[in-house]
């Protein structure tokens, strides 16, 4: 997602005369506390519908739209060497990494655990061996797929949208152990530039953005969906 943002206010920079888009990336928990303590922030993007929702209660934000949806994969390191088919993963000595549950992506992921448990093929037995294979837990998506980038970790779960052009194999998810995740945006209630975050969220929200951000591997939602 933030590359694909990153484009974004690129190209709305330039078609947007006047307009300055600053960005900043941060896990959803991070950037839900530095919302609370003050910080003005004109759009809020979060992957986390409970973050979210409490930003909206609190008024910090308002008008959400659901903006994509992303799902889970597993990335390894390019060889593949210890982990191929799924249940792999379970293995003694694989080096597994995900986000910390707090963080959106770790909250799928353990989603995705319960339904493992539950699967036929996989069971309670394989979870265990997943949680104690994992050797370290990231703030944020992006550094839990650089331990697998850098050596550092033989697997981890991240969305697939960031997997795209990254030098990891990837394992997809089988539907039946599959998570959807929820992007969403809204407006922020003390942001400074109220004219311009609108027609941010707008240009995101139509065909421009929707081109860029199917490119980045995103699914976006039908014009209806609330």
């Amino acid at each position: 997602m933030t590359e694909c943002l990153d484009k974004f206010a690129a190209e709305l920079e330039k078609t947007h005369a006047g307009l300055t888009v600053k960005t900043n990336y941060a896990g959803t928990q991070e950037l839900k506390i530095q919302v609370e303590q003050g910080a003005a922030r004109d759009v809020f993007v979060s992957a986390s519908g409970s973050h979210r929702k409490d930003l909206v209660d609190e008024g910090h934000v308002t008008d959400p739209k659901v903006l994509a949806h992303n799902k889970l994969c597993v990335a390894t390191d390019k060889q593949g060497g210890k982990v191929k088919p799924l249940a792999d993963l379970a293995k003694k000595g694989v080096r597994l990494v995900v986000a910390t549950p707090d963080c959106p992506a770790g909250k799928y992921t353990r989603k995705c655990w319960k339904k493992i448990g539950a699967a036929q093929g996989f069971g309670p037995a394989v979870v265990a061996g997943i949680n104690r294979n994992v050797v370290s837990q990231a703030l944020n998506v992006k550094l839990v797929l650089s331990k697998v980038v850098l050596g550092e970790a033989d697997a981890c779960f991240v969305y697939a949208s960031d997997v795209l052009e990254q030098d990891v194999n990837v394992i997809e998810l089988p539907e039946s152990i599959q998570v959807q995740a929820t992007y969403l945006v809204g407006l922020g209630k003390k942001g400074a530039s109220p004219k311009g975050a609108r027609e941010y969220v707008a240009t995101l929200l139509g065909e421009t953005g929707v081109k860029m951000l199917r490119e980045s591997g995103l699914v976006v939602p039908r014009a209806e969906e609330p």
